[in-house]
């Protein structure tokens, strides 16, 4: 089977004279592995690897992520790295990445609610 993942994009404003709009981009990928992997985890401010269950670490995968924090934000990144992708409070982002994701709270303890799916490599 194939186009077994679905990610939804799109982004919209309208300030004063100025209305954006980029529009919503529905891209499917096929999926190489057999499983994907829900997981609520508890992130401190010392970075820690995220769970991601028979996901091989370093196979391209998808990232959801949804912070359900309401005061403080989250980094993820690879190990070793200060910079990463800035999950806000209460926000979401998805994302590819191709190694164990690791994750670090700002100033206190997040839950992150995620899930991984590994997908076939696009050329």
């Amino acid at each position: 089977m194939a186009d077994e993942i679905t990610v939804v994009t799109g982004l919209a404003f309208v300030k004063g004279s100025q209305n954006v709009e980029m529009p919503v981009n529905r891209e499917t990928y096929d999926m190489s592995g057999t499983y994907g992997y829900l997981h609520s985890q508890s992130v401190g401010i010392t970075a820690e690897a995220l769970e991601i269950g028979e996901i091989a670490a370093d196979d391209l995968s998808w990232l959801y992520v949804h912070n359900i924090d309401s005061t403080n934000f989250v980094t993820i990144h690879k190990t070793g790295e200060t910079g990463g992708v800035y999950v806000g409070p209460g926000d979401h982002q998805v994302f590819r990445f191709n190694s164990t994701p690791y994750a670090t709270a700002d100033t206190a303890a997040v839950i992150l609610k995620y899930c991984v799916v590994q997908m076939t490599a696009v050329v």
